[in-house]
């Protein structure tokens, strides 16, 4: 999938990605992606194995502001170092929505070696995980104040999520808030 091109067309989308090949497809999309200015929220890897990945992949991540949901939980970190803020855990869902406030909309993010820029591009992988940390009516309410936010501004975003029948209800709700969902079990 070009999703650059996708995203052309369609502000927000939601990616239905399945697990056996969840690593392959994030990398990918990532990567895609990589050389413009870029927000990667990560609620299951660490953002130093997630940029290592990507670098190893030849993926351009100079212009990538991390947000790690889970270093906290592993390991003592500061609150923000070189590219990347640290969140308690995938579940202070105020607290991630307090940092992105930082970067979506009108306002700029700084990127250490290059000052203030808008963030064109927005990763957030992923929301079927969040639900592990918080309710479903706590998701979708988070969910929607993240879309209100990348609407105001010209960020292009893609939400990814492990299709899974335990989720269904979620993914189903969440699709109606969304420009395009793309199921990429069916490819």
């Amino acid at each position: 999938m070009d999703i650059r091109k996708e995203l052309s067309k369609n502000q927000i989308m939601l990616l239905l990605i399945p697990g056996a090949e969840y690593n392959d497809i994030t990398v990918d999309i990532a990567k895609q992606l990589s050389g413009e200015n870029m927000c990667y929220v990560t609620l299951n890897k660490t953002y130093s194995a997630i940029d290592e990945h990507l670098r190893r992949e030849k993926a351009d991540t100079d212009k990538v502001i991390y947000i790690d949901c889970i270093s906290r939980l592993i390991s003592e970190t500061p609150d923000h170092k070189d590219n990347c803020y640290f969140v308690d855990s995938p579940g202070a869902v105020e607290d991630i929505s307090n940092i992105l406030s930082k970067f979506l909309g009108h306002k700029a993010a700084f990127f250490p070696n290059l000052g203030p820029l808008t963030v064109e591009y927005f990763i957030f992988d992923s929301l079927t995980n969040l639900t592990i940390y918080e309710s479903k009516a706590k998701v979708i309410k988070f969910f929607l104040n993240l879309v209100t936010k990348i609407r105001d501004g010209k960020t292009r975003a893609v939400f990814y999520a492990l299709k899974s029948d335990e989720r269904q209800e979620l993914i189903q709700e969440v699709s109606m808030l969304v420009d395009k969902v793309v199921d990429l079990t069916k490819k």
